[in-house]
């Protein structure tokens, strides 16, 4: 009878060492299945960005200006521009840059007779001049600097003589495999391909909100311009997750992330900068900070 207790005790014991060994396992993995950005992801909803609730404008045909403050998205408040631009309306994008020095994204947009224009990629804020690669009318203006962060060139903009824009990861090749392209800039990290989330670096640029800048090509091949403001009480910024996700709930089938923070800045000719610019910590238009290169949409 005691050898019978004994066996029921310790099958007992063994029971409660495996549920508590599952229990574990189980926490373990909630804790950890978050952190894996460019795995499993929770994408956005929707609904929640429906743009047909948006402040909406045509500025010309093809070029469609949207924004919109949210109360609640990501739990905080965000303040979000975009535009929307449909290549076949006899519309180009160009890269524009500045050998040495720097200047505001509108200044290039001015200079260069653009409908709109958005800033670049990452530059020498001390001495000017891109540090990523950079092709403007089919000649080789930059490569990438070797000190470079590489996931801040992981991918491309790009376009071709057909006008045709592509957001793709940077070609192995170096800039031999950029031939059939007359326009190119990199940066990164590339957020987006064939509508899958990227592996994303677990480092504070990729963590931490800020104000961002990204392009991508949705689905019916519209290229996307959008800033995401932050930084401040009215707009919290975005992780480079939340940007991938929301990217992907706008119909981005590609999306490359650009350079961002106090450079996050959207020009229109007609309505100057659009977005709040975050450099002179002020919710306001005037904080633009000067860049080294930017991306133009003309006629």
């Amino acid at each position: 009878m005691r050898f019978h207790n004994f066996k029921n005790h310790h099958y007992t014991q063994m029971k409660l060492f495996q549920f508590q060994r599952l229990y574990f396992l189980n926490i373990l993995l909630l804790f950890i299945l978050p952190f894996r950005t460019g795995l499993a992801q929770e994408e956005i909803n929707p609904a929640l960005i429906d743009t047909d609730s948006w402040l909406t404008e045509q500025l010309t045909p093809g070029l469609t200006w949207k924004y919109k403050h949210f109360d609640s998205l990501f739990q905080s408040k965000q303040s979000i521009n975009i535009l929307e631009i449909d290549l076949a309306h006899s519309l180009e994008m160009k890269v524009v840059y500045l050998d040495s020095g720097l200047q505001k994204t509108s200044v290039f947009g001015e200079q260069n007779d653009a409908l709109a224009a958005i800033n670049g990629t990452f530059f020498n804020i001390k001495e000017g001049g891109s540090v990523c690669l950079l092709m403007a009318n089919s000649k080789i203006i930059n490569v990438n600097d070797p000190a470079l962060n590489p996931q801040h060139g992981n991918g491309i903009i790009a376009m071709d003589s057909n006008k045709k824009v592509s957001v793709i990861a940077t070609p192995e090749g170096g800039t031999e495999s950029l031939k059939s392209f007359q326009e190119v800039m990199s940066s990164g990290p590339l957020l987006l391909q064939n509508g899958a989330f990227m592996e994303l670096v677990q480092d504070k640029f990729n963590l931490n909100r800020h104000p961002r800048t990204a392009v991508g090509i949705t689905d019916d091949n519209h290229l996307v311009l959008l800033t995401a403001d932050g930084r401040n009480a009215e707009a919290a910024g975005l992780s480079t997750k939340e940007l991938a996700e929301f990217m992907k709930a706008l119909g981005c089938m590609d999306a490359l992330n650009l350079d961002g923070g106090g450079s996050t800045t959207l020009w229109t000719k007609s309505k100057g900068v659009v977005n709040f610019p975050s450099d002179n910590k002020s919710f306001d238009h005037e904080g633009e900070r000067e860049v080294a290169n930017a991306l133009v949409i003309r006629r």
